[in-house]
This record gives structure tokens, C-alpha cells and sequence, in this order.
């Protein structure tokens, strides 16, 4: 792959949803270190188009092109193996659990005597990375966190390394904790919403309409 391939492709992507046409063919492409913004009004496809990406959804036609190949059987368990993440507006973290535990939700390879506190470094790293002066503390229950803190944690997780790759980031919402995240740009990152005025440190921008992209 060259330098100014693709990272992820969509090609022709169709979804329907009964008669609802969501997605009528939309091409969609992310190069390595793009931040892409994407807006649209509610409706639009926006969420549905990053569901496809994300493996969540299968497209009725089209392609998805991750890396120069075709991906036959994509679904989250495949993106994830990529190294494609999705951050959504439904925060994921299991509120009981602790911000290390959710951490190693996120990471099987972390398992054997002493997971925990390699959970709580692994976490600790990118919070401090990405949100110096968190003050949040691995070993803080979940629900224990304010909504904001709980953001933070959530996009923190999604850049994690262990023994998978880290590809793409998709931040399905535009979480106001994800804005220090833009010094990260040898990833590739999506943002999504609904205000045009939100993802205005994005490096390119497309507008969603009902079913297509323009």
C-alpha cells in the first residue's frame, strides 16, 4: 500500500433497512492520518454508514476495503482484528466495573497473575497522553465517574494497544473529550455529527444526506 492509499474504503455501500433506504450506494475513503469529518441532520445515514465501518452492520451491497483488500466477512470481531475502533454515543463501559477492568474487557491478551496492574498502566498511559491533568484513577468504579470522565475514559480505551494493531478510530459522536485526541493524526480518525460546526479541526469534510454522501 503507498503512502497515499486508503487506509479503509467504502465502496458503493448500500443498506436498507425494510423499505428505508439508509445508505444508496456511498463511497466513503479515510487515508492514513485523516482526520475526516462527517455531518449530517439526524437521519441522514451518518450513524449507519459508521456501523458498516465498525463491522456492526453488513452492507447490502458494496464493498469494504481495509488496507488495499477486500473484506469478504466483515464484522466487529474482523475491524477489530484490523485495528478499527468505534467510540459511539452510547458509552460502552460497564458501570460495576472498575476503569482497569473495562480496560481488560477491551483486551483479552491481558490475562495471568498481575492483569490488573498492567490494565490500570495500560489505561493510565493514554489518559495521561491524550487528557494530561484527568485525575482520574484506574481503580475507580466506573459509575463512580462523572459523565465527562466516563468520555474520556471510553476514548482513551479505544487507543489502547496490546497485541492488536491500531488502525482507525471512529468517534461516532463528537464527544467534547475527544477534541486533544486531533494530535494523534498518524491515525486515522472519522468524526461524526450532526452540527457542521463541530468537526471544524477536521482535515477534509463530508456532508451526509438522506442515503448518500456529497
Amino acid at each position: 500500500m503507498t503512502a497515499s492509499a486508503p487506509v479503509v474504503s467504502l465502496e458503493g455501500v448500500e443498506k436498507h433497512f425494510g423499505a428505508v433506504c439508509a445508505l444508496g450506494g456511498v463511497d466513503l475513503s479515510v487515508g492514513r492520518g485523516e482526520c475526516v469529518g462527517l455531518v449530517g441532520h439526524n437521519g441522514a445515514g451518518k450513524s449507519t454508514l459508521m456501523n458498516v465501518l465498525a463491522g456492526v452492520l453488513q452492507p447490502g451491497a458494496g464493498r469494504v476495503v481495509v488496507a488495499g483488500e477486500t473484506q469478504d466477512s466483515y464484522s466487529t470481531r474482523r475491524a477489530k482484528q484490523l485495528g478499527i475502533r468505534c467510540v459511539f454515543q452510547e458509552l460502552s463501559l460497564c458501570p460495576n466495573l472498575t476503569v482497569a477492568e473495562n480496560t481488560r474487557l477491551f483486551h483479552p491478551a491481558l490475562k495471568g497473575f498481575g492483569w490488573r496492574r498492567r490494565a490500570a498502566a495500560l489505561i493510565r498511559e493514554r489518559l495521561d497522553e491524550i487528557f494530561p491533568g484527568h485525575g482520574i484513577n484506574p481503580s475507580t468504579l466506573v459509575q463512580d465517574l462523572s459523565i465527562g470522565r466516563r468520555q474520556m475514559v471510553e476514548v482513551a480505551r479505544a487507543f489502547t494497544v496490546t497485541d492488536e494493531p491500531l488502525t482507525l478510530v471512529i468517534l461516532a459522536s463528537f464527544l467534547s473529550a475527544a477534541m486533544p485526541v486531533m494530535s494523534w493524526l498518524s491515525i486515522s480518525l472519522p468524526l461524526v455529527s450532526s452540527r457542521l460546526s463541530s468537526p471544524a479541526i477536521s482535515s477534509s469534510l463530508t456532508i451526509s444526506v438522506p442515503g448518500r454522501l456529497s
